[in-house]
C-alpha cells in the first residue's frame, strides 16, 4: 500500500474532471482544527489558491459563527433547502448545517480542492455524486489511541475510563477504504500541519512498501519488536516493511495507480532473507533489519522504479534505470533477468535516494558486478 512517513493513504475512483473534495473528519483530540487551521494560514502565506475552504450555512448564533460559518435562522435556512440551494444539508444536536451547491459545483468544475468540515452521514451521497468526475476524499485527521486518551485528560472533563470508552467509539467508526486520507497525528504540530497542507494540495510524499502477511508469524515478531522499541525510546512505531523503490509524490489518486500497476508486475509473493542488523544516523532507520539483495528482489525494486519514476516498467529485451542527483547510477535488466550493477558511485551502506529506498549492503560487491 502506498503511505507516506505519518500518514496512510488510499484513492478514490474518481478525478477525471480535475478538482477534488476533501470531507474533513476525526476524533476529539485528534488535533484536526488546529491542523487545518495551521494548513489554511500556510496556504494562504504561499497564495496558493488552488486549495478553498468551503464555508457552511448554520443555524446559530453569529456570535458563535467562525469566518467558514455563514449564520442563518432556521427559517432562512429551511427556504434555501427547499429552494435547492444546498448540495448537502444534515442536523446535529439541534444544529443545522449545510454546503452551498452553486458555490461547491463551480469550484469543482474550476479545478480547485475544496476543504469542508461535514457530518460523515454525507460521506456516501458525496462519493455517489461526485466521485465519477472528481477526486472525492475523507481527509481523516486521528492519533493512536494513547495519544488521544491522554489529550482529552488533559482536559480534565471526563474520568479515564470515560475517554477509554469515547476513544474506543471513536476508533470503531473510523472510516475506511481507498477514499480515505489518514493523517496520523503523532508528531509536532509543523509536521502535522504539513502533512494536511501537502494532502489537500494533491502533493504528498509516498512510498512502495513489501510488507509480510498480517497472518505470518514473522510479521508478529517484527510488529511486536518494532512497537517494544518505539515505547522505550518514546519514537513513532510503524509497520513491518521494506521499501521497495525512491518516494514519490503527487495525489492519491495517482499513488493508488501506480502501486496496483507495480503490484501487477510482480509476483504475489517474493521471499526476503535477512542478513544482518545495522545502524544510521538516518531519519526512521536508526535500527534496520538488513535484507539480501537477491536477484528476485533487484528485480522488484527496478521494475517498482521503473513504472514509478520512469513512466514505464520492464519491458522488451532490455530495461535501464537512471537515477538522478546523489548517488546516481544505472541498473539494467538483462533478458534473463540478471541484474548488473553500475556501482561506481556507491559507497558502502549508502541508499539509492536520499529518501531512503533501499539499503544496499556493498561491502561485497564491486564495480560492474
Amino acid at each position: 500500500t502506498p503511505t507516506t512517513t505519518m500518514c496512510e493513504a488510499a484513492a478514490a475512483g474518481g478525478g477525471g474532471g480535475g478538482g477534488a473534495l476533501y470531507l474533513s473528519s476525526g476524533p476529539s483530540g485528534a488535533g484536526k482544527d488546529t491542523l487545518l487551521l495551521g494548513a489554511r494560514a500556510d496556504l494562504r502565506t504561499e497564495e496558493d489558491e488552488s486549495v478553498s475552504f468551503m464555508q457552511r450555512h448554520i443555524t446559530r448564533d453569529p456570535s458563535k459563527c467562525t469566518d467558514l460559518e455563514i449564520p442563518v435562522s432556521l427559517n432562512e435556512f429551511n427556504a434555501m433547502e427547499a429552494n435547492g440551494d444546498f448540495a448537502f444539508a444534515w442536523d446535529a444536536h439541534g444544529t443545522r448545517y449545510a454546503l452551498n451547491k452553486a458555490t461547491l459545483e463551480g469550484s469543482l468544475r474550476a479545478k480547485k480542492r475544496m476543504v469542508a468540515n461535514v457530518s460523515r452521514s454525507i460521506v456516501d451521497d458525496a462519493r455517489r455524486r461526485y466521485g465519477d468526475e472528481h477526486e472525492v476524499y475523507v481527509l481523516l485527521i486521528t492519533a493512536d489511541d494513547a495519544a488521544l486518551e491522554e489529550r482529552l485528560l488533559g482536559r480534565g472533563r471526563e474520568t479515564r475510563e470515560e475517554v477509554s470508552a469515547r476513544v474506543a467509539r471513536a476508533k470503531m467508526m473510523e472510516p475506511k477504504g481507498e477514499h480515505v486520507v489518514k493523517i496520523n497525528n503523532m508528531g509536532s504540530v509543523n509536521t502535522g500541519v504539513e502533512l494536511v497542507k501537502k494532502a489537500l494540495q494533491g502533493d504528498l510524499k509516498y512510498s512502495l512498501w513489501l510488507a509480510p502477511s498480517q497472518s505470518s508469524p514473522e510479521y508478529g515478531r517484527l510488529q511486536t519488536r518494532i512497537r517494544a522499541m518505539a515505547v522505550e525510546h518514546g519514537t513513532i512505531p510503524f509497520e513491518p516493511h521494506l521499501t521497495l523503490c525512491p518516494s514519490f509524490s503527487g495525489t492519491q489518486t495517482e499513488a493508488i495507480r501506480l502501486a496496483r500497476q507495480v503490484a501487477g508486475e510482480l509476483p504475489t509473493s517474493l521471499r526476503i532473507r535477512h542478513t544482518a542488523v545495522s545502524n544510521s544516523d538516518y531519519k526512521f532507520r536508526c535500527v534496520t533489519a538488513d535484507a539480501e539483495l537477491t536477484e528476485e528482489l533487484t528485480y522488484a525494486a527496478a521494475t517498482a522504479t521503473g513504472i514509478v519514476h520512469g513512466g514505464g516498467g520492464v519491458g522488451g529485451d532490455k530495461w535501464e534505470w537512471r537515477a538522478e542527483g546523489a548517488g546516481s547510477g544505472i541498473v539494467n535488466v538483462d533478458p534473463d533477468g540478471a541484474l548488473t550493477l553500475m556501482a561506481e558511485a556507491y559507497k558502502p551502506h549508502t541508499n539509492v535516494d536520499p529518501d531512503g529506498a533501499l539499503t544496499l549492503m556493498a561491502e561485497a560487491y564491486k564495480p560492474h558486478t
